[in-house]
């Protein structure tokens, strides 16, 4: 009987530990599709399954002031807009463009931050 036991342990670890394994080894992407050739690999992906855009920004110092600018990539590789980016609300914290993890859409005016704030393209630099 504790024999049985043992085994049965024995056996709930490796398929513990086996479970574990293959977990980190997921995929992490949410959806993200094969990255076109004419997206950096630095761009970051900001959707999920049903859609999203390859965005790649970089700050940039303005007059003493913190300015970014991007670009935003539909699924094909295409260019959506590319220029400068006005952070709102007017005097939040910065954003570090690295963070590929604040940006939680494109609404195809603005770069949205989880934390509530965005980024605001300007309005004469979009594609058409």
């Amino acid at each position: 009987m504790i024999l049985s036991t043992q085994r049965h342990r024995s056996r709930l670890v490796a398929l513990t530990v086996w479970t574990v394994l293959a977990l980190g080894c997921v995929d992490n992407s949410a959806g993200e599709p094969q990255r076109p050739l004419a997206v950096p690999k630095t761009a970051a992906w900001v959707g999920g399954p049903d859609g999203g855009v390859f965005v790649l920004l970089k700050a940039r110092a303005d007059a003493g002031s913190v300015a970014y600018s991007g670009t935003v990539y539909h699924v094909d590789g295409s260019v959506w807009y590319s220029g400068p980016f006005v952070l709102q609300p007017a005097g939040a914290k910065a954003v570090d463009p690295q963070n590929k993890r604040q940006f939680s859409g494109w609404d195809g005016t603005q770069i949205l931050l989880e934390d509530g704030r965005s980024l605001v393209a300007k309005a004469s630099q979009r594609a058409k």
